[in-house]
């Protein structure tokens, strides 16, 4: 059972002390219920150590004596980890889905999509994007050791069943190849607009039996012809899951939508 406390007290956003560079500062955030930290993460994949960006939005009145289900939620190309905070709006959206009973408090854990050896794509040190790692499967392979620094650094339940990975665009597609190297994983995926051409990855995803498998795409997106062929890729093999279709295109009013639609269906 959970159990929300809701105060009147405003907790100011708390930022790392970090010295890298991002399109986001502590004055840039307003004060909410909740807080969001802007910090980072030392996580391996084999031989290699990086420090990987990490917003992490805590609730109101987070507390290391309770557990918190936790949900990973996945920026797009051209953002980073502070993307679903300064553009998506996504502190007040969990705040007032928290506040109205909609949905259960939760730690959500944005990290950057880009795994170089630097904190932010927006430092002084970017290689050009032909050398950058996004959509190249290495993203992924930091996934686990991203997950062990989440459990050792913010009081989360480790279990299957209070795990949910969501992403858009980029995001999405590393939410689907994420779900499907960490089989059994996450109960919950949510690819918001995206792009899967591979489509046998959905096979791997699908075979650690989600609970919710949650697709969302607007009409005018110019991915939409992909995620029709996605959604026949599934429909030819019985695969259980959940299609959302919206007006409009790849953008962040979507975006948003699909983060309110999604997120009370969790950890139910």
């Amino acid at each position: 059972m959970y159990i929300m406390s809701i105060l009147p007290a405003l907790a100011l956003v708390g930022c790392s002390t970090s010295d890298k560079k991002s399109p986001a500062t502590c004055n840039d955030i307003v004060a909410h219920p909740s807080q969001v930290i802007l910090t980072s993460a030392a996580v391996s994949s084999g031989t290699d150590t990086i420090s990987m960006g990490v917003c992490v939005y805590l609730p109101q009145d987070y507390t290391e004596a309770q557990t918190y289900p936790v949900l990973y939620l996945l920026h797009g190309s051209g953002d980073d980890e502070t993307g679903w905070v300064v553009k998506g709006n996504m502190q007040a959206i969990m705040d007032s889905l928290i506040t109205s009973g909609s949905t259960i408090p939760m730690v959500v854990i944005m990290p950057n999509g880009y795994a170089e050896h630097y904190n932010t794509w927006f430092g002084t040190d970017i290689p050009e994007p032909e050398q950058r790692h996004w959509m190249d499967g290495y993203f992924e392979t930091f996934f686990p050791s991203l997950m062990d620094w989440t459990a050792e650094h913010y009081s989360v339940y480790t279990d299957k069943a209070h795990t949910a990975i969501a992403g858009l665009s980029m995001g999405g597609y590393h939410t689907i190849h994420v779900a499907g190297l960490l089989q059994g994983r996450f109960d919950y995926v949510g690819p918001f607009s995206a792009v899967e051409k591979v489509l046998p990855q959905l096979d791997t995803v699908m075979m650690g039996n989600p609970r919710l498998f949650w697709m969302a795409i607007g009409e005018d997106d110019f991915l939409y012809r992909n995620n029709v062929q996605m959604r026949a890729y599934m429909d030819e093999r019985g695969y259980t899951y959940t299609y959302h279709e919206s007006q409009g295109g790849h953008d962040w009013p979507n975006w948003m939508d699909y983060l309110r639609l999604f997120t009370p269906q969790l950890f139910h």
